[in-house]
């Protein structure tokens, strides 16, 4: 699954996070992953990553660097540890404002 995730983060294009729409149009091996860390609670640990993929902590390294650099995860560092969190992106609401912000200003 390792190379598989590589190949298809070489090809991904996005930027700055992930909407929940996004996921659905994703390759099926970066879906499965950003799926599993949104059910994980958007945070999971370097060797968490690793057992998930099947592959070394090293490898897990350097998948963790690429999706960090597409925007995909975000690491965090927390009482030395460093865990890697999804990033998700502002859903805009094309101008329209939702009916329940709309009657506060009736």
């Amino acid at each position: 699954m390792y190379q598989q995730l590589i190949d298809e983060l070489a090809g991904y294009t996005g930027e700055g996070g992930v909407t929940p729409s996004d996921l659905l149009s994703l390759p099926a091996g970066l879906r499965r992953i950003l799926t599993w860390l949104t059910r994980h609670g958007g945070s999971v640990s370097l060797a968490e990553l690793s057992s998930e993929v099947g592959c070394e902590l090293d490898e897990a390294q350097q998948l963790a660097d690429t999706f960090v650099a597409h925007g995909l995860l975000v690491a965090e560092e927390n009482q030395g540890q460093i865990s890697y969190n999804i990033r998700m992106a502002r859903v805009r609401t094309r101008g329209r404002t939702p009916d329940r912000l709309k009657n506060l200003f009736d």
